[in-house]
């Protein structure tokens, strides 16, 4: 898997607290902070779902760079030592701005093309994802370094994320927007289905069980996860593990219902607070 973006930090040894702090539109970035705290069990977390934006796909670019640093520096208030950008239309519109603003590691996602790429049998792999990510210069300068050889098909559907906020993650709803579009895939012969936005991994059982395994589901949260514990393992001062429970705070721009319930799911016992940004 391509290596996830991060921007220039200090020094090994510079005293920085591992504390991480990861930001989205909304829920979706849940699926990054999962991998990150499966793989880092004792690793303390701060969470900001921007969600009075969501979603960020089609808003101007000058507009999310904005935005972001308003959540980034927040977070960093709040203790951040370590910053993930966990939204793939951030990522691509704002995390260059972000690395040249801010005097911490920035660590971002973007789709896993090059695995896709490597892993093909029929030559033909998907990308699902919002239009601010297809058509931004990052993408497309991926796509012709890993995948030349492969016949790439992109696919915007812009009623999921609004899905996924509101809880639906399988059903009639996500049928009639989406199962259409996996047919075509299928019927074209796609094997690999890149996720291009972070809300998408929580319908990855769905898509999986919907085509019958035909479409191989990548999700690249796993790989900012270890590159945040490289960073953590490089740059920070104080132990990743601690006998205690870790601790974890949340904050939302806007209604909290459906992050309250992924993580009640995931049996996290979260506080979870209202931000108010300028």
């Amino acid at each position: 898997m391509e290596m996830p973006l991060v921007g220039q930090g200090q020094e090994k040894g510079s005293g920085r607290s591992c504390r991480v702090g990861l930001f989205d539109s909304g829920v979706g970035g849940l699926s990054v902070w999962r991998a990150l705290t499966l793989l880092m069990p004792g690793l303390g977390t701060l969470y900001v779902a921007d969600q009075a934006w969501c979603p960020y796909g089609g808003r101007p670019a000058a507009d999310i760079q904005r935005r972001s640093l308003d959540i980034a520096r927040f977070l960093l208030g709040q203790g951040a030592g370590v910053l993930v950008v966990a939204c793939n239309t951030a990522t691509t519109q704002a995390i260059a701005f972000l690395r040249q603003e801010l005097a911490v590691p920035v660590v971002g996602i973007e789709p896993a093309t090059k695995p896709a790429a490597l892993q093909t049998r029929t030559g033909r792999i998907a990308v699902l994802a919002t239009s601010g990510t297809l058509s931004s210069a990052h993408y497309q300068r991926t796509l012709g370094r890993f995948a030349p050889h492969c016949q790439v098909g992109e696919v915007v559907v812009p009623e999921l994320v609004p899905l996924i906020e509101s809880g639906v993650w399988e059903g009639e709803a996500l049928e009639s927007v989406l199962g259409e579009k996996l047919d075509a895939l299928v019927q074209e012969g796609v094997d690999q289905l890149i996720l291009g936005c972070t809300h998408y991994p929580f319908l990855a059982p769905w898509i999986v069980s919907r085509t019958r395994g035909v479409l191989q589901v990548l999700d690249p949260s796993p790989a900012v996860a270890s590159r945040v514990k490289h960073i953590c393992t490089e740059q920070c001062s104080g132990s990743l593990e601690s006998p205690l429970p870790a601790h974890h705070e949340f904050w939302s721009t806007r209604d909290n219902g459906t992050l309250r319930l992924i993580l009640s799911r995931w049996g996290v016992d979260a506080c979870i607070r209202d931000l108010e940004l300028a």
